[in-house]
């Protein structure tokens, strides 16, 4: 549930930076539409993978049972954890490539960058490192 919540997060964020910023159909609309289709797909993806990582379904929740087998979770989140820091970050730096380019002075664009560079808040408790830790239980505060 959460894999598909943060991708419809992603995908109206995208949006949100094609309605303001996407008046043609350059490298940012190509961009955000590429970022799109990848998230859905991925999610998708993502989402099948962790619900079918163990036979029976039951044993990824269920520590008792000992017939059946899964999937590595750990190196499954590691790679997501790349996945979605990749795309965080490209989500991230997307609209300072248009906020640059606007015609207003240094200190607005300072101030609109800063209120885009709070979404550096998310982007770390997706990181690898952090996936691993939660997938692992430990954590290195």
């Amino acid at each position: 549930m959460y894999s598909i919540i943060i991708c419809f997060i992603k995908i109206s964020i995208l949006r949100q930076f094609l309605e303001i910023f996407s008046l043609k159909r350059d490298y940012f609309f190509w961009t955000c539409h590429c970022l799109i289709c990848i998230n859905i797909l991925y999610y998708t993806v993502f989402t099948f993978t962790i619900i079918f990582a163990c036979n029976p379904i039951s044993k990824y929740w269920d520590v008792l049972r000992t017939e059946g087998k899964c999937l590595n979770t750990e190196l499954q989140m590691f790679v997501a954890g790349i996945i979605n820091t990749i795309s965080d970050l490209t989500i991230l730096i997307l609209p300072h490539l248009k906020v640059w380019k606007l015609q207003m002075s240094p200190r607005k664009k300072h101030a609109i960058s800063v209120v885009f560079l709070f979404g550096l808040m998310y982007v770390h408790p997706s990181s690898p490192h952090s996936c691993l830790e939660s997938a692992s239980g430990q954590h290195s505060d």
